[in-house]
């Protein structure tokens, strides 16, 4: 579907409003968990923001993959898989001892976060 100038501006605008009011909120909530000393809810959250980032992006990629190659495989399997790669890689990033150097480094990052960039609509897509 084809949408005119007008609409592409006011999705645009809106999904702005609503980036910048998350980003806020996030902002001000940290900001407060800092300054009550909550370190574990700031963990907590950390952790869960990162597991959210490992499933939900991972599943995009992993689904990509499996649509290329062609292969089957059914939901219980591709969530419980998605869950292991989730917590494998929270668990890297939080818990394992090794270098910061390494830690900033962690292989299925990067591609992980980049990936659902080039699914993105071409209104909301960075050029």
């Amino acid at each position: 579907m084809d949408d005119t100038a007008a609409a592409k501006l006011t999705g645009s605008l809106i999904n702005a409003l609503i980036f910048v009011a998350t980003v806020t909120v996030a902002t001000f909530g940290i900001f407060l968990l800092f300054k009550y000393n909550c370190t574990k809810a700031i963990w907590g959250f950390m952790a869960f923001s990162g597991l959210s980032v490992f499933f939900v992006f991972g599943d995009v990629i992993i689904l990509a993959v499996l649509q290329e190659v062609n292969l089957a495989v059914d939901s219980v399997s591709f969530y419980l898989m998605m869950w292991n790669f989730s917590v494998v890689g929270i668990l890297s990033v939080f818990f394992w001892e090794m270098p910061l150097t390494l830690k900033q480094g962690t292989p299925a990052s990067p591609p992980t976060l980049a990936s659902p960039t080039s699914h993105q609509r071409d209104w909301v897509t960075d050029v």
